[in-house]
């Protein structure tokens, strides 16, 4: 069994927990959380190459599942692992293609109404870098792309919405770019192709989705908008939803957020932050470099440098 397996479970399982347990609280600034432990897992290979601390009980006692971990890991499984580790990033740069393409077959908007709404929302969010509008047929709406050029896709119906529509539109994917939604996005499906395997890791990227979601309604709403004004909007658009990237209203999940809308939140403060954050690095290291001790007397394997040594020796050496 290959370490990272084990340990990467165990630590996405921890992440799921707290991700659960700060939404049943109602606390405001979970997608902080999901962020860095989508983060860590992606680095979770590299800290297994850290120097191990042997300092846990031994296998003997109550650990001796960790033993398994320690083992080489079998061909067919280091196999079946790589080769659906590279399935799931070929789709992934499928859709960064996908991406591409809608930069060539789309349309730069510059109308001077549309960049003045753009201007105001971008004072609103306190959001100092040049947004580019870009209008594509058929993205089904609105969507944030870019990581150095940021971009905002509209169909090409947007001249029929209403100036409430295009302006929460706006507010609403300015808010992506304001919150690196699109590179998040790019770590959490790296996380989750490499971590194929682990359905807690496909809950966390999911999750992160519906929270980046609901911090960019909730910037919406502290623009000037009323609640259930905003909620109509996204129950308009919900109906048509963009291939990729990041969309305002995918149906996947509306529910969720028009409830949420309702909902009484409390902010996450920058203490209790901090200390989460902390734990899960905590966490994830100790995973990393913690193993069991070895029992009294348990033969420790030569090296192959110990072994070439002994051959090497003469048997006989007073002769």
């Amino acid at each position: 069994m290959n370490p990272l397996f084990l340990y990467a479970c165990l630590f996405s399982f921890c992440a799921v927990a707290t991700v659960i347990l700060l939404e049943k609280k109602h606390f405001i600034g979970g997608h902080r959380i999901t962020r860095f432990a989508l983060l860590l897992l992606l680095l979770i290979p590299l800290l297994l190459l850290l120097p191990k601390w042997h300092v846990l009980p031994s296998h003997s006692s109550y650990y001796s599942w960790t033993e398994a971990a320690n083992e080489s890991t079998p061909l067919w499984l280091a196999a079946l692992w790589i080769s659906g580790a590279v399935a799931c990033i070929a789709r992934l740069l499928r859709s960064a293609w996908h991406l591409h393409q809608w930069k060539m077959h789309s349309t730069l908007l510059d109308e001077a109404s549309l960049l003045a709404v753009l201007h105001e929302c971008c004072e609103q969010q306190k959001f100092s870098r040049k947004v580019s509008v870009r209008a594509l047929k058929n993205t089904g709406g609105p969507a944030a792309y870019g990581f150095f050029h940021p971009v905002i896709y509209l169909p090409t119906d947007w001249r029929e919405w209403p100036e409430s529509t295009l302006r929460a539109v706006l507010l609403h994917e300015v808010g992506h770019h304001v919150s690196r939604d699109p590179l998040w996005r790019l770590i959490s499906l790296l996380g989750s192709s490499l971590h194929w395997y682990n359905p807690c890791v496909h809950w966390l990227s999911r999750r992160l989705d519906l929270q980046s979601e609901v911090v960019c309604d909730a910037r919406v709403i502290h623009s000037g908008f009323r609640k259930d004004h905003y909620a109509h909007i996204l129950c308009d658009l919900a109906s048509h939803a963009p291939y990729s990237a990041v969309a305002m209203a995918s149906p996947s999940g509306l529910e969720w957020r028009v409830r949420h809308l309702g909902r009484t939140t409390f902010p996450l403060t920058r203490w209790w932050l901090a200390v989460l954050l902390l734990a899960l690095f905590l966490c994830a290291f100790c995973l990393s470099i913690l193993r069991p001790a070895r029992d009294p007397g348990t033969p420790i394997a030569p090296t192959p440098e110990d072994a070439a040594e002994r051959l090497e020796a003469n048997p006989f050496p007073l002769d």
